[in-house]
């Protein structure tokens, strides 16, 4: 078949093999979404894509979002910078499939993940096979128990991925059951909240996708241990409209791992400092008050969420950084400081599973910030929702929101693609494996280990 004068394949190949600079970030509509395994480890992240903000397809718009996706990951943006040297999941329709596209691709790298609507017959199953031979790991989407026909895919399949919010209880047991000891791997997705987790692993699901880690079960403010009720203070200092340099200066001298970035920070090739800085006090001069109050917001909700899946910590600081991004390239450019704030608070209540009231209450914040956070009112509040829609992959939202904050939708593409480089070079060099696992809740007995 021959799609103007090429055939699939080759027009697929020409996608990924064209110069990099035909495809400009800001035609780019591609979002991310963390997939954890049961100890809220990131095992990869699925990428979200949309031709346009519209998120309008036709029937053979499926080939073209995928062979872009693959072209703008691997080529514009580089896989690293979007997956931080995660697995990519990435879906895969029938033609695609039997063109041998993912064979361009790192087995060792990403997903195939096959979608619902995909009909199983030789010719797929041939392809599928062929991919399997290749190394690669193989997902089937939205599956559901009660299709004979897909027996012979379900047998080349690494894992499947079920519907949460698609599925009754009923089902998702039927599945557990018949791959408890044997068979794909169980992947939970659209999970919500923290029950929904916590139900899926006793049922034996090895993997989660969803924004659960972001709806934990509140407790109240005596459950909170005094250590990050120190990261509290030491928050709520560094947000006064005047800083107190004295109070700030007493509380760094007490947390050594603050100190020892400060003194790194300002002593850092990149800083640029002309002398060696050895006090406390000429650290916190030299880094200035706009840089002050920005990075050691961040290690305060780090350290607070020490003990919380870091992509929350991560998700946090890219809402902080794309906040301020659009507040500087639209006209709100003055409130910068105050929307990368907002940013980093908004996922306070789930890293201290505390009510958002109640710490917005401690905290000195303007106003304006305060009514973006509890209320999504006011100049802030469209800056934090066009952060969460872009997360969401709900770009006609974004496109709405840009339009708000008179900006072409390809500068909050910009902004987001960012901050998700800059957020690999503030975590990328604490390993997920140094942080404390949350304890996960015990298994049924016989599920699936």
């Amino acid at each position: 078949m021959k799609a103007g004068g090429m055939s699939r394949t080759e027009a697929s190949t020409e996608q990924l093999s064209g110069p990099t600079s035909t495809i400009r970030r800001a035609e780019i509509y591609l979002a991310r979404q963390p997939i954890f395994d049961a100890s809220l480890k990131v095992h990869g992240y699925e990428l979200l894509y949309r031709a346009s903000a519209e998120n309008r397809f036709t029937a053979t718009d499926g080939d073209r979002a995928t062979s872009t996706v693959i072209a703008r990951t691997f080529l514009s943006l580089g896989l690293d910078n979007v997956t931080a040297g995660k697995l990519a999941f990435i879906n895969f329709p029938r033609q695609l499939i039997l063109d041998d596209v993912a064979c361009a691709l790192p087995q060792d790298r990403v997903v195939i993940e096959i979608l619902e609507d995909v009909e199983p017959d030789a010719e797929l199953l041939a392809a599928v096979a062929r991919l399997k031979s290749n190394g690669y790991t193989v997902a089937l989407d939205d599956f559901v128990l009660l299709r004979p026909e897909y027996e012979p895919l379900l047998a080349l399949a690494d894992m499947v991925k079920v519907d949460w919010r698609a599925s009754d209880a009923q089902s998702r047991e039927a599945i557990a059951r018949r791959f408890a000891r044997h068979g794909p791997k169980l992947l939970a997705e659209k999970v919500e909240t923290e029950a929904e987790f916590q139900n899926a692993v006793e049922l034996g699901f090895g993997y989660f996708q969803g924004f659960f880690f972001a709806h934990p079960q509140m407790v109240s403010a005596r459950e909170v241990p005094a250590f990050k009720l120190n990261y509290l203070r030491l928050l709520k200092v560094i947000q006064a409209p005047r800083l107190d340099f004295d109070a700030i200066e007493r509380i760094v001298k007490t947390e050594s791992t603050l100190l020892h970035w400060l003194l790194k920070r300002v002593n850092s090739a990149a800083f640029g400092a002309r002398a060696r800085v050895n006090s406390i006090r000429q650290a916190l001069v030299a880094l200035g008050e706009l840089e002050l109050r920005r990075w050691v917001s961040v290690f305060c909700i780090s350290g607070m969420g020490e003990d919380r899946p870091q992509e929350l910590l991560v998700q946090s600081f890219v809402r902080a950084y794309l906040c301020e991004e659009l507040a500087r390239r639209s006209p709100l450019a003055r409130h910068r400081t105050e929307a990368f704030l907002v940013g980093m608070l908004s996922l306070l209540d789930a890293v201290l599973c505390r009510p958002l009231t109640e710490l917005v209450d401690e905290l000195p914040l303007s106003p304006e910030a305060r009514s973006a956070l509890l209320e999504g009112t006011g100049p802030l509040a469209p800056l934090l929702a066009c952060s969460v829609a872009y997360e969401r992959a709900d770009f006609c939202r974004v496109s709405e929101i840009a339009q708000q904050l008179q900006l072409p939708v390809g500068e909050v593409s910009a902004g987001y693609f960012e901050a998700l480089a800059q957020a690999q070079q503030v975590f990328g060099d604490v390993p997920e494996a140094q942080l404390p696992a949350p304890a996960a809740p015990k298994r049924r007995p016989g599920a699936r280990s």
